[in-house]
């Protein structure tokens, strides 16, 4: 049951990592700041890292 919750989780925090970058990709193409989009590639690869450790 635990292993199953790990597993849960860790897909929540990658699907939260990916609507973050979606939603930072969107502000860095409307606004003219040139690392806008870098923000949400970290984020993505935060929540990956963090999912692994979870996992």
């Amino acid at each position: 049951m635990n292993t199953t919750r790990n597993y849960l989780m860790a897909g929540y925090i990658v699907l939260l990592g990916i609507l973050t970058a979606i939603g930072w990709l969107q502000i860095g193409q409307t606004d003219d700041a040139p690392g806008a989009g870098m923000i949400g590639l970290f984020a993505f690869l935060s929540s990956l890292i963090v999912a692994y450790r979870i996992a």
